[in-house]
């Protein structure tokens, strides 16, 4: 952090071993840490073009992965959707469960 301090606030340069630390953090290789840091031009050094973050959340279950991949359908729609479905299996997995033993309570008399 302390490096960051300096180089943002003091306009000071960053030695490769804070540039080789930072990319680590951030999941940059040092090639690319040059690059964005201005001390090589891209044909210099192949980097990996930038990736968007992925926004599409990854679900477990196919059913819900499938859910969330119809196009067409908001997304908070799709969330409803996914709550009914794990709703609809809790109450297949109650219907599974055994039968509690009823017996009949008598009044004293």
């Amino acid at each position: 952090m302390s490096v960051l301090n300096r180089v943002l606030n003091e306009g000071r340069g960053v030695e490769i071993d804070g540039l080789r630390r930072m990319g680590k953090a951030l999941g940059y290789s040092l090639g690319e840490m040059l690059i964005f840091a201005g001390q090589a031009e891209p044909d210099e050094l192949p980097a990996r073009p930038l990736e968007p973050p992925q926004t599409t959340p990854q679900y477990a279950n196919p059913q819900e992965q499938k859910i969330w991949e119809i196009e067409g359908i908001e997304d908070g729609h799709k969330k409803t959707l996914i709550r009914m479905l794990r709703a609809l299996r809790a109450d297949d997995d109650a219907d599974e469960r055994p039968a509690a033993r009823v017996t009949e309570l008598r009044r004293p008399s």
